[in-house]
Protein backbone atom coordinates (compact mmCIF):
# COMPACT_ATOMS: atom_id res chain seq x y z
CA UNK A 1 0.00 0.00 0.00
CA UNK A 2 1.01 3.59 -0.01
CA UNK A 3 -0.20 6.73 0.72
CA UNK A 4 -1.70 8.97 -0.48
CA UNK A 5 -0.43 12.23 -2.43
CA UNK A 6 -1.38 14.70 0.44
CA UNK A 7 0.41 12.41 3.05
CA UNK A 8 3.45 13.01 0.87
CA UNK A 9 3.14 16.66 1.24
CA UNK A 10 5.83 18.27 4.25
CA UNK A 11 3.96 19.77 6.78
CA UNK A 12 5.21 23.57 5.31
CA UNK A 13 3.60 22.91 1.98
CA UNK A 14 0.60 21.42 3.57
CA UNK A 15 0.80 24.88 5.86
CA UNK A 16 1.24 26.83 2.93
CA UNK A 17 -1.66 25.28 1.04
CA UNK A 18 -4.16 25.97 4.73
CA UNK A 19 -2.69 29.49 4.50
CA UNK A 20 -3.34 30.29 0.75
CA UNK A 21 -7.06 28.48 0.94
CA UNK A 22 -7.85 30.83 3.76
CA UNK A 23 -6.67 33.83 1.89
CA UNK A 24 -9.58 32.53 -0.95
CA UNK A 25 -12.74 32.29 1.26
CA UNK A 26 -14.97 35.22 1.63
CA UNK A 27 -14.55 36.78 4.68
CA UNK A 28 -17.86 35.11 6.61
CA UNK A 29 -16.59 31.61 5.97
CA UNK A 30 -13.32 32.46 6.89
CA UNK A 31 -13.60 32.37 10.39
CA UNK A 32 -14.50 28.48 10.51
CA UNK A 33 -12.10 27.44 8.25
CA UNK A 34 -9.10 26.56 10.74
CA UNK A 35 -11.88 24.77 12.83
CA UNK A 36 -12.68 22.87 9.92
CA UNK A 37 -9.17 21.99 9.16
CA UNK A 38 -9.05 20.23 12.75
CA UNK A 39 -11.58 17.96 11.78
CA UNK A 40 -10.23 16.12 8.77
CA UNK A 41 -7.88 14.19 10.78
CA UNK A 42 -5.33 14.05 13.44
CA UNK A 43 -2.37 15.20 11.75
CA UNK A 44 -4.19 18.14 10.11
CA UNK A 45 -5.49 18.87 13.46
CA UNK A 46 -2.03 19.30 14.76
CA UNK A 47 -0.37 21.02 11.90
CA UNK A 48 -3.15 23.45 12.06
CA UNK A 49 -3.03 24.45 15.62
CA UNK A 50 0.95 24.68 15.35
CA UNK A 51 0.38 27.31 12.16
CA UNK A 52 0.05 30.63 13.58
CA UNK A 53 -0.99 32.36 11.03
CA UNK A 54 -4.50 30.48 10.19
CA UNK A 55 -5.34 32.39 13.75
CA UNK A 56 -4.10 35.81 13.27
CA UNK A 57 -7.38 36.86 12.86
CA UNK A 58 -9.80 38.21 15.12
CA UNK A 59 -13.34 38.31 14.51
CA UNK A 60 -15.88 40.00 16.71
Amino acid sequence: GGSSPIQRLSPEILAEIFAHCLNKLHSNNIRHCPLLLCRVCSSWRALALHTPRLWSSLFI
